[in-house]
């Protein structure tokens, strides 16, 4: 009895390192219209199947209410995350809980796990490097943590500054560059931004915390993107006239070097949901490709910023959003641009779309989108 005890303990630590070692070469995960799409390559050959993964996290949100409409478009599709290891996470049960796929080099086929977050957490973001799962969210005294996805996931809280521990905090957005995570603060006035060295995924060294800037009343953070050592923060602000949104530049170091606006004034809330044409618009989320600023920007479609036409300091950013190139990508007069996405190893921009109330994706090129400005 005992010898077989020991063969299956071998036969699990084989089975363990098996999984540590595995790597798939450019695994991309992307959403197609309502699917999600899984591509990747073993020994040269590409082999691409379906994933039922839901659109949307199962967030519980007010469509009544402006900021609960803009955070739902800005996390439509935007709750997955993945690894060259062959780990696909996705966010469910409105952030109480995280899916977890593995895919095997085997038998082609995922080996799947529900991991439960600890008690009045709620998962906002994931992030993955390895096989080591970054969660942001809130709760009422951890905001950050991850799990070792391999063999049996257990909370790990990461250490988090002073000016953190308290009520109400939250992070919302994460992002792995190079060797660092980035975590962005975005509950309660001071937010913050933090970068742990991940070079050891499951040890994370703080090294740097910064105060955000904010620029009206009510400030929210709705989505950040890093591009060629520059930070971009789209924010939005709100006050009894309307809500005001900002685009901010920070630089390696987190300083700010400047940021523009969008200025939308609606009376009643419904006006806002239901116009059909350009009157009121937001901007609903952000991504940098190379040298150009996407935007997702409802009635108005996608927006385009060239960043290598502008200045980018304090007086050139004022003027950028005089130079944004919109289009609409569809002939479709009850069409709206609701998110606009990149994911890692895919060499493609998915814009995500609502035509007469369906979600629908659009994929674009970066020479798509230089095309579609060069004839603008």
């Amino acid at each position: 009895m005992q010898r077989v005890f020991y063969v299956v303990i071998a036969i699990l630590i084989i089975i363990s390192c098996t999984m540590q070692n595995e790597v798939f070469e450019n695994l991309i995960v992307y959403p197609k219209n309502s699917d999600w799409i899984v591509e990747y390559e073993i020994d040269g050959n590409i082999n691409k199947i379906s994933l039922d993964l839901p659109i949307f996290s199962d967030y519980n949100f007010d469509k009544s209410f402006y900021k609960k409409d803009i955070e739902f478009k800005g996390r439509l599709f935007d709750h997955v995350a993945y690894s060259n290891t062959g780990w696909i996470a996705c966010i469910t049960n409105d952030g109480r809980s995280i899916k977890t796929y593995k895919l095997s080099h085997s038998n082609r086929k995922f080996i799947t796990n529900l991991i439960t977050l600890p008690k009045d957490y709620s998962a906002l973001t994931i992030s993955i490097q390895e096989d080591i799962l970054f969660v942001g969210g809130k709760g009422e005294n951890e905001i950050l943590g991850f799990y070792d996805l391999i063999d049996n996931p257990k909370w790990n809280l990461l250490s988090i500054p002073d000016e953190l521990l308290h009520s109400g905090k939250a992070i919302d957005d994460l992002l792995i560059v190079n060797n660092d995570l980035i975590a962005v603060d975005n509950i309660v006035l001071p937010k913050w931004i933090l970068k742990y060295n991940i070079t050891n995924p499951a040890k994370p060294i703080i090294k740097d915390v910064k105060k955000l800037n904010t620029h009206g009343t009510y400030a929210e953070i709705t989505k950040s993107c890093y591009s060629n050592d520059l930070y971009f923060i789209l924010s939005n602000t709100s006050s009894m006239g309307g809500a005001v949104e900002h685009i901010s530049l920070l630089d390696r170091n987190f300083n700010e070097i400047g940021y523009f606006s969008n200025v939308i004034k609606y009376g009643n809330r419904n006006d806002y949901l239901h116009d059909t044409n350009d009157t009121f618009y937001s901007w609903n989320s952000i991504e940098v490709v190379k040298d150009l600023l996407l935007i997702s920007s409802d009635n108005k479609g996608l927006g385009m910023l060239d960043l290598s036409k502008i200045d980018l300091n304090e007086n050139g950013l004022k003027k950028a959003k005089e130079e944004i190139i919109y289009t609409k990508l569809s002939n479709n007069q009850n069409s709206k641009v609701l998110n606009v996405l990149t994911f890692p190893n895919y060499d493609k921009i998915v814009v995500v779309m609502s035509i007469n109330g369906i979600f629908r994706t659009k994929e674009l090129s970066i020479n798509d989108i230089e095309k579609i400005i060069k004839d603008s």
